[in-house]
């Protein structure tokens, strides 16, 4: 997206693996982080978007839906669009839904009761003529991967050299997890299908797509 022209910024959750502060507590929230964030932007580096867009993977997802106002544009994946405070979204808030059949977190099942009305729904495994079109997407749009067989995982969608390193380091754990049946995060199935690059083959110019048609103002 910084190739199109978009400010990018990722914030670091105290969820985070990677996260290198204690959370006080538990008092930085979420809200809290972003909201200081953005105020960041606009104080110390002078920038002043005409427009916002979040993009937010599992968890993530809930941030997405409670951030901002109804004009932003969000883009959930592998998470439900739930939506906790209505000063967020509206009816008209543009949201791009992306999950797999495949996705043993966060199953098609939980995700499909809050995109069953509103949205337009489309088979990733069918609708690769779609994506190449110059047709707008649906303001409200949700994307399943169905094909069983080629359908990526829960963490298929994150970073290829991110997803290798963990897998590289739970490796000698997940047949122990796997035989006491606790939850992986599906790293057990990518160490299966390593198939990050091939969803991003997919996801990306989706998101891209979707982006830039709600975002951009002409």
């Amino acid at each position: 997206m910084a190739k199109e022209g978009f400010v990018c910024v990722s914030a670091e959750y105290p969820e985070s693996l990677a996260a290198s502060y204690d959370n006080d507590g538990g008092l930085l929230l979420r809200s809290v982080i972003t909201s200081q964030m953005l105020q960041t932007l606009r104080e110390e580096y002078n920038t002043f978007p005409t427009s916002y867009g979040i993009i937010g993977h599992s968890l993530g997802c809930h941030t997405v839906m409670n951030s901002g106002n109804p004009h932003w544009t969000r883009v959930c994946i592998a998470g439900a669009p739930a939506a906790a405070y209505s000063s967020c979204v509206d009816e008209n808030s543009p949201i791009l839904c992306i999950a797999s059949i495949n996705d043993g977190a966060v199953p098609w099942s939980r995700i499909k009761p809050f995109v069953a009305d509103s949205y337009s729904s489309f088979d990733l495994g069918g609708s690769e003529m779609l994506l190449h079109q110059q047709l707008d997407l649906p303001p409200r749009s949700v994307f399943l991967f169905q094909n069983v067989s080629t359908a990526p995982n829960h963490i298929s969608f994150l970073a290829e050299n991110v997803n290798d390193s963990m897998v590289s380091f739970l490796s000698l754990l997940l047949p122990l997890a796997k035989t006491l049946r606790l939850p992986v995060l599906d790293f057990d199935k990518y160490k299966e299908s390593r198939d990050s690059m091939q969803t991003a083959t997919t996801v990306i110019p989706l998101i891209r797509r979707f982006l830039l048609q709600n975002m951009v103002r002409n």
